[in-house]
């Protein structure tokens, strides 16, 4: 008795005929390789379905259940109508209408359409290597931002922004910027409200110094149910969306929230990813179902999944719900700095308290430089978190700052630190010290006037190396001309010239 057998392989589901149900595995895989073109070589079956998620040769090799060559398929509870999954390597020519008919997944017996045809071909899988190879931020711009979400939102609101920097010939990102647009954040959803005219003098600048926008960072709220997903169907919208409009391969979404640690204490976390590459195909295409997101009365939305119009393959299944992780592609996490360091200059040491030296150091750097940086030496860097030492601690501040610049190192009986001169260090093209846009305290010209008085030991290019200050003067420049001239002269690290200085003096005097 002739009997059908459906067989799904990664091209769907297809039919094949055989004569009757006492065949054996050789037996059925030579009628896989005649109807369906595949060779029995390449051939691996198994009626279990994750068969089709196996990733190496070693994962497919655990599928025993239909590699005895004699068993009976009748064994196998396999009748007609039944379905076996097929794994296969390489390519095959697609069985033609005229022999054997591929009907799509989930749809037996029905004539193809072409949507059929174009549902088959979207199988999701895991993405396992992103384009970008790492991730490197500025650990100044990164501490910026998390700050603001942990000390003044306290992580009750999403926030987002826009990550500048470059990328190199090997796919590695460097963050040294975050611009932050207009938006309104809420417990679970974030919208950007985006001013064009102000994303262009963003783009300006950053092109002056040989950078452009490489990723979107934002954070999730402590209001947010996150133990059984990374991204929420809404995240991961609205980062596939700026992904695809970025056109950059190595475009980097950057994710930040906070976690209790093993002490259950707050840790604020950083994780890096990208989205897949057939993530960032379904939404070009309008597979994304972004209007059916609002649920309805009574009903629940499932944040983990992203819903779309059409049916895809997600596991040898057909369906309209993706598992948001089957989009995200885990990309490696570096910092670096691009701010101040200290040349080796000869000194004395003493022995003081270690959290004594640190908030001191870090405090000299923030009220006389005007920049949270790492204490760098020959054999080791020291990074230092800011305590507001200046409060806590004034008459050792006032002390230390007589001295000048502080460098410490570490030994076993404790901290020493050690005198070097003013003009023994050096800095990085950009500092992060300036009041940044579009927060709850908008930047005023004393603001302006603040950073300059605070930064007046420094030769005038040093003092207006900062993004966020770049950005407040540029509304008042010509985008064309003065932009690139100021910014070229930041890049360079170049006297600016004096007509820009007492424009720019003239601003934070009004």
């Amino acid at each position: 008795m002739a009997m059908m057998i459906r067989v799904r392989s990664r091209d769907g589901i297809e039919r094949i005929s055989i004569p009757n149900p006492n065949l054996t595995i050789a037996e059925l895989k030579s009628l896989i390789e005649s109807q369906l073109h595949v060779p029995v070589s390449n051939q691996t079956l198994s009626v279990n379905q994750n068969l089709l998620l196996a990733k190496t040769l070693d994962a497919r090799s655990q599928f025993t259940d239909m590699s005895n060559p004699r068993t009976l398929i009748s064994s196998l509870n396999i009748t007609h109508g039944s379905l076996v999954y097929l794994y296969y390597d390489g390519e095959r020519e697609i069985a033609t209408p005229g022999s054997v008919r591929v009907t799509p997944a989930g749809s037996f017996g029905k004539k193809m359409t072409m949507d059929d045809l174009i549902a088959k071909q979207m199988r999701v899988t895991r993405q396992e290597q992103p384009h970008c190879e790492m991730v490197s931020f500025d650990r100044d711009a990164a501490n910026n931002f998390q700050l603001y979400v942990n000390e003044t939102l306290a992580f009750g609101i999403k926030r987002g922004g826009f990550m500048y920097g470059r990328v190199d010939d090997d796919g590695k990102v460097e963050v040294d910027f975050i611009y932050e647009p207009p938006q309104l954040g809420k417990e679970d959803r974030l919208f950007l409200l985006r001013d064009s005219e102000e994303e262009k003098i963003v783009d300006a600048i950053a092109s002056g110094l040989g950078m452009k926008r490489v990723g979107f960072i934002f954070t999730q709220s402590v209001g947010q149910e996150k133990d059984n997903y990374t991204m929420s169907g809404f995240e991961v919208a609205q980062a596939v969306e700026l992904h695809a409009e970025s056109g950059l391969k190595e475009w980097v979404t950057a994710l930040v929230k906070l976690e209790v640690n093993e002490d259950g204490g707050p840790d604020v976390h950083f994780e890096a990813f990208q989205m897949s590459d057939m993530c960032v195909r379904l939404f070009k295409e309008d597979w994304f179902d972004l209007d059916g997101g609002e649920p309805k009365e009574g009903e629940e939305i499932d944040p983990k999944v992203s819903k779309m119009k059409k049916e895809v393959v997600v596991g040898g299944k057909d369906v309209k719900e993706v598992d948001n992780d089957f989009f995200l592609v885990v990309v490696k996490i570096a910092d670096h700095q691009s701010g101040v360091g200290l040349d080796g200059v000869a000194g004395n040491w003493a022995c003081v308290a270690g959290d004594v030296v640190g908030q001191c150091v870090r405090a000299w750097f923030r009220m006389e430089v005007g920049f949270e940086g790492v204490v760098t030496f020959g054999w080791n860097v020291i990074e230092w978190k800011w305590l507001r030492a200046e409060r806590s601690r004034p008459q050792l501040m006032k002390a230390l700052f007589n001295r000048g610049m502080e460098w410490v190192r570490m030994e076993e009986n404790g901290w020493y630190w050690k005198t070097v001169s003013l003009g023994s260090y050096r800095m990085g093209p950009l500092l992060s010290s300036f009041p940044i846009e579009n927060r709850n305290v908008a930047v005023s010209t004393k603001a302006l006037r603040a950073h300059l008085d605070r930064t007046k030991s420094l030769p005038f290019v040093k003092r207006i190396s900062d993004f966020h200050l770049l950005l407040a003067v540029a509304r008042y420049l010509d985008l064309n001309a003065d932009v690139p001239a100021l910014t070229e002269c930041v890049l360079s690290q170049r006297p600016v010239p004096e007509g820009y200085q007492l424009l720019i003096e003239s601003m934070a005097s009004a």
